[in-house]
């Protein structure tokens, strides 16, 4: 059984995500890419109502999973080959993408490092990937991720941007 990440390898793998955040943000638009805990409960539906609840007050966790319709759906033991593509778009083919990278090999060099980065982080885990419509503000594109580690602890992966 995992313990919970060490701060160095949770900071390292926010640093590299926040470098690639920076790459492709520009004038009027802000990358947002992170990995942060969920609230301990029960089951990831639970953490995901409070984590929400959490970052928008004046939400009540037991309103929330119907107004901001929370659904999550578990990617298969392939996941890290599911998430390649996901984590390509996200890092590389967003309008303000950066261009020093733009060879295919770097750039599957880059998403096979952040993919190892989350392996040496939570070790054999798996990868839920998360549905919201939020009613209130949020991001203006996302795509959310939920991790759970071997040890039953629960991560967000969050990639989105705001205009």
């Amino acid at each position: 059984m995992l313990d919970a990440p060490t701060p160095p390898l949770l900071e390292g793998l926010n640093g590299f995500l926040d470098a690639l955040a920076l790459l492709n943000d520009a004038s009027g638009h802000r990358s947002n890419y992170r990995v942060e805990p969920l609230p301990p409960a029960l089951d990831l539906r639970l953490a995901l109502k409070q984590y929400f609840a959490a970052r928008h007050p004046g939400t009540e966790a037991a309103s929330l999973e119907v107004s901001w319709h929370i659904r999550h759906s578990a990617l298969d033991r392939n996941w890290p080959n599911i998430l390649r593509p996901i984590l390509k778009h996200w890092f590389f083919e967003q309008h303000f993408s950066p261009l020093p990278i733009q060879h295919s090999n770097g750039q599957a060099l880059v998403v096979t490092r952040f993919i190892e980065r989350l392996l040496d982080c939570f070790g054999p885990c798996e990868l839920h990937e998360i549905f919201v419509t939020p009613p209130i503000w949020y991001d203006s594109h996302w795509q959310d991720f939920a991790i759970v580690s071997a040890d039953g602890q629960r991560w967000l992966l969050h990639l989105g941007f705001s205009a």
